[in-house]
This record gives C-alpha cells, structure tokens and sequence, in this order.
C-alpha cells in the first residue's frame, strides 16, 4: 500500500517540516519576515492608489484613453471640416477675409481642446479646475 508505508509516511512529514520552515520542494529558503514585510508594503500600496483614486488625483488609463481619443477625434473633426466651411463662408472674399475665417475656425477648434470638449460621444467634458488654471496637485489652490 503505498502513502501508508513508513518511507512514505516520513518523507511526507520531512516536507511538512520543510514547508513550515518556508523551503519549497526546489529548495529555495524563504525568510518569513521578509515576505511578510514585502506583502504589507504592497497592501500599503495598494490602499494608497485607491485612496488617491477616491481623492481624484488619479485617472484609470481607460478612462484617459476615452477622454483622449474624444478630444483628438474632435479636433481631427474639425480639422477636416475646414476646407468645406471655409468653402462656404468665405466664397468671393479676400484673401485676408479667407485667412482671417480660417484663423477663427482654427481657434474654436483650439478652444474646445482648451474647455475639454467632448467625450467622442457628444457629452461635454471638463478638465478638473487645478489642470485649467495650468496647476498640479502640488500647486495650492484658493
């Protein structure tokens, strides 16, 4: 019968011993202490990103890839939209009414990118007021 013969049973306690002792069946040692203190620094990590997650001082990536894309697409869209609407608005002007049309259109689209502009889904997003006004989390505010 084999796991009850008394070899069996002794090397199963020896690797009991072993494992209690934090050496692994390839040997390597481990100091309890040390990986407990890593584990509470990672846990101690942990909390912090989702402390500062509540606090809003950090984004997850997904959501500053949506905010990202949504702004370039805007911006991609009225890039594009240029050539036609100076087309229209600007038929039998001047050349300096034609530059002066294209500055204006070229300074909404730069103003939506200022305000935030929208999601790609046509909800309008504002940056937070501290990345407005040009200031990090360092920088105190009013």
């Amino acid at each position: 019968m084999k796991g009850h013969a008394p070899r069996d049973i002794g090397q199963r306690l020896f690797d009991d011993y072993r494992q209690s002792l934090g050496v692994v069946e390839d040997g390597a040692v481990f100091d309890y202490q040390s990986e407990r203190t890593r584990l509470t620094h990672h846990q101690a990590n942990v909390v912090e990103v989702q402390t500062r997650l509540k606090r809003g001082e950090l984004m997850h990536s997904g959501d500053v890839l949506r905010c990202w894309s949504g702004l370039i697409a805007t911006a991609r869209a009225k890039m594009l939209s240029l050539p036609s609407r100076l087309a229209s608005s600007c038929a039998m002007r001047s050349s300096d009414e034609v530059r002066a049309e294209a500055a204006r259109i070229v300074d909404e689209a730069r103003q939506e990118l200022v305000s935030g502009g929208t999601d790609g889904l046509g909800n309008t997003t504002r940056q937070p007021q501290m990345a407005q006004a040009g200031q990090t989390s360092d920088t105190p505010t009013k």
